[in-house]
Parts: structure tokens; C-alpha cells; sequence
């Protein structure tokens, strides 16, 4: 089953807050929400979970070129395996175009929240855009879809000759 996921950034933890609460409410498992969120003053501690609350076990993440971060989400630990190569590669690597994964990047350096979520249904899209634009999101996109494997059956029509020795 293939995985795209939509992303978009937001100024502010309520604005993030909102968003979660509203993927949460429309089915979404809080498991295949993803957040990363700069520390700014008024964010020290359990404050960040806290805001957050549908979301547990932020952890600080360590990104080249930015300050210190928060996250959660499968997205965290897809970027933790980038993180000599910055959030760009990372993102690129989740089938995101090169463009939208620089605009994330220079948002969050710019203290925005990141929040992307994941879905196994292409229809799933449309919907989740409309809410991260309903909150106020910028920048809002989705990766790309996996690439179509044509041409290429898994399992044979029929079984394999039996050649005797």
C-alpha cells in the first residue's frame, strides 16, 4: 500500500493545535500526524506537548542550520536519518519537489510549525489540504505518489513447470 502525505506550515501552536485536533476528528490516527516545531522563548519544557495535546512524545531533534526543534511523528524519525544533509534532503527524499522542501526548510528556520500527514488513500489529499488551509497553513503540498510498477506480476499466472531430474 503506497503512502503520500500533505504537509504545510503554520504560524502559530494554536494554529497547529487546531490543525491536529481537526485531522484527528475526521479519522486520522494521531500516529500518522508528524509535527516539528522551533523553540522560541515562550516554548521551554512540557509547554510545547502541552499546546499540542493530541500529541505525545515530542522529542527535541537535533537539524543542521536551525535551532533547537520539537517533533513528532514519522516524519521526526525520517528526518533524524537525514540530519547531516538538513531538512531539504530529507523531505526530498519523502518524494517532496525540491521547491516546497526549501520554502519548509526556510519556514522553519523562521520559527513556522511543520505539519504533515500521512494517508494510504490518494482521495485523502484534497481532504486534508482543505484543512490545513481552513487553519491557515501556508505553503500547503503533498509529495508526490510512488511511482507505477507496470508491467512487472508479482505472482506468476501459473505455476512453475516442474522439470524432471
Amino acid at each position: 500500500m503506497s503512502t503520500q502525505a500533505v504537509f504545510g506550515v503554520l504560524k502559530t501552536r494554536v494554529q497547529a493545535a487546531a490543525v491536529i485536533r481537526d485531522v484527528s476528528r475526521t479519522g486520522f490516527n494521531t500516529n500518522q500526524i508528524s509535527v516539528l516545531v522551533p523553540e522560541t522563548p515562550a516554548a521551554t519544557g512540557g509547554q510545547t506537548g502541552e499546546e499540542l495535546g493530541l500529541l505525545t512524545g515530542l522529542v527535541e531533534v537535533s537539524i543542521p542550520g536551525l535551532r533547537t526543534t520539537h517533533g513528532a511523528g514519522p516524519l521526526v524519525a525520517t528526518l533524524a536519518g537525514w540530519s547531516t544533509a538538513g531538512v531539504t534532503h530529507g523531505l526530498i527524499a519523502l518524494r517532496l519537489s525540491e521547491s516546497l522542501a526549501h520554502q519548509y526548510e526556510k519556514k522553519i528556520g523562521e520559527g513556522f510549525i511543520l505539519i504533515s500527514v500521512q494517508t494510504h488513500e490518494p482521495k485523502d489529499v484534497d481532504r486534508l489540504k482543505a484543512i490545513l488551509w481552513q487553519n491557515l497553513a501556508e505553503n500547503v503540498g503533498a509529495s508526490e505518489p510512488p511511482p507505477e510498477v507496470s508491467g512487472i506480476n508479482p505472482r506468476p499466472s501459473r505455476p512453475p513447470a516442474v522439470i524432471p531430474l
